[in-house]
């Protein structure tokens, strides 16, 4: 089996995603001042889960490096949903009144 994904050892692809992750615990969409307060649910998806989502790319990319095919693929769709709850969340975010 290729360790790699497009030619791209997967160790390395490990690094650059937590690299992609750090700036994303700092910097996450801030509420609009003319709107009510964000529910609290909803600030804890848009604070973390953009972060998280690279962290369990990154963590996915560390296990199929180490050939643990299941818990990479595992790790990959926690990312996706991770992902998709706070693509998600944005959108009721930015429709509430």
């Amino acid at each position: 089996m290729d360790n790699t994904l497009l030619g791209i050892p997967f160790s390395i692809l490990g690094v650059i995603c937590l690299g992609i992750a750090a700036p994303w615990f700092f910097i996450w969409p801030l509420p609009d001042p003319r709107k009510p307060p964000r529910p609290r649910w909803v600030h804890l998806v848009l604070r973390w889960f953009h972060g998280l989502t690279w962290v369990l790319l990154a963590l996915a990319c560390f296990a199929a490096a180490a050939y643990l095919g299941a818990l990479a693929g595992t790790l990959a769709i926690l990312g996706l949903a991770a992902y998709t709850l706070f693509i998600a969340t944005i959108f009721i975010d930015r429709r509430a009144t």
